[in-house]
């Protein structure tokens, strides 16, 4: 069997950074916390896999660059079709598999504890809008 190859040019997660992500998140005209919330999300999710694996299992930035990203519906596709399906295959045959993935919540990766009941400033900034009413993003 074949190797595959990968043919697209790699901008990893460095230093915290991911200026391709951040410049698309600026030219969206979103609100700076949104930009910020999105990009930190962006970078502590491959931060944590960085720690489990290698920075060779990076989730590229082009997942998380749709226009609807910002909204709650948009991240929750991005999460459950992208995100978890890598993550999934990413650590199948990890012994604790379903202790790592439960890791990779978008509440933790924020920052924020699971289950916490957030102020009305947290609301807005964990739900990266305004219409959030739960206060918490989809797993």
């Amino acid at each position: 069997m074949g190797r595959t190859r990968r043919r697209l040019r790699i901008w990893p997660v460095q230093d915290g950074e991911a200026p391709v992500y951040q410049n698309w998140l600026a030219s969206r005209n979103l609100p700076a916390a949104t930009q910020q919330q999105l990009h930190r999300l962006f970078v502590n999710l491959n931060n944590e896999i960085g720690k489990r694996l290698t920075t060779d299992f990076q989730v590229g930035h082009s997942y998380f660059m749709r226009d609807d990203i910002h909204t709650e519906l948009g991240l929750q596709r991005v999460w459950k079709h992208a995100v978890t399906p890598l993550l999934r295959e990413y650590f199948h045959s990890t012994r604790n598999a379903d202790t790592v993935l439960a890791e990779f919540t978008i509440l933790r990766l924020l920052g924020l504890p699971d289950g916490a009941e957030p102020d009305r400033a947290e609301k807005s900034a964990s739900c990266l809008h305004e219409e959030c009413a739960s206060g918490t993003l989809p797993a």
